[in-house]
């Protein structure tokens, strides 16, 4: 029977505290905005190529592309964690040997809130649209038509003019329709299934898009709040090896001196 591996404890190293508002989170702030356009990019693509016409299936796109969206934003957010830690345990073991640490290494470092601060920021540019449309949103209705051939010449009479000339006056796009635009585009998948259902539930996810926006770039904040743990875990895995190759040595050694105390003649 194979012997049970043993569960590995974080072993968390004392380190120099970061910064979230230096040169660095500004920065990360400004890759966490290319991040956000990119998400939105790919919502938009992944909604025209997995398009359908069931309300269940675009459903299930819509939850799997949001959680594979803060999947890849957790994991790529506890990266970054895991490395200002590592940076915070040298600047420390460098503080106690009497050396000296520069304010940009320091702000380099691990902050537990620089993850949060960074996307907050970053999501600023996009939001603004977001809350623009939910605090004007109304619900969508199309009302003109086209007349007819034959009811053009009612136009010429003075009694009805007045009313089928309101058929000929269709106004331009507005700003607000423009940004209505571009706010579904980013967060298509939602708006696929909210209009699947209906032009209320369409309205409710205008007034929510700042809300849905965030969904996946905040899993950005909780990966790397998560970086002390994971530098930990690889500590502990740093240690195992290290226990684990003195282990085999020391066995060897017992070994050699065995074969040394039982002497040639009994090894025959």
């Amino acid at each position: 029977m194979a012997k049970k591996q043993q569960k590995l404890e974080p072993i968390n190293k004392p380190i120099v505290d970061g910064s979230c508002k230096g040169k660095d989170t500004r920065s990360l702030i400004l890759k966490r905005m290319l991040s956000v356009l990119i998400i939105g990019i790919v919502y938009f693509a992944c909604s025209m190529m997995l398009f359908f016409d069931v309300l269940w299936a675009e459903i299930l796109v819509c939850v799997g592309l949001t959680g594979l969206i803060f999947y890849h934003q957790y994991v790529t957010g506890m990266g970054l964690g895991e490395r200002d830690c590592a940076l915070g345990e040298i600047l420390y073991e460098r503080q106690e040997k009497g050396g000296t640490v520069s304010k940009e290494d320091q702000e380099h470092s691990f902050h537990p809130w620089k993850g949060f601060v960074a996307t907050t920021v970053g999501l600023i540019p996009f939001l603004i649209p977001c809350l623009i449309l939910a605090f004007t949103a109304q619900k969508v209705v199309y009302s003109l038509g086209v007349l007819p051939s034959w009811v053009s010449s009612a136009t010429q009479q003075t009694n009805i003019s007045d009313a089928l000339s309101y058929y000929n006056n269709l106004s331009g796009a507005s700003f607000l329709d423009i940004l209505r635009i571009l706010v579904r585009a980013m967060l298509m998948p939602y708006f696929t299934v909210a209009t699947s259902i209906g032009s209320e539930t369409a309205l409710w996810a205008e007034r929510f898009s700042g809300l849905l926006l965030i969904l996946g770039p905040l899993g950005y904040g909780f990966g790397y709040r998560q970086g002390r743990r994971a530098r930990g875990m690889v500590n502990a895995s740093i240690k195992a090896g290290v226990d684990k190759k003195k282990r085999r040595e020391r066995k060897e050694k017992r070994q050699r001196q065995m074969r040394r105390a039982q002497g040639p003649g009994q090894l025959n």
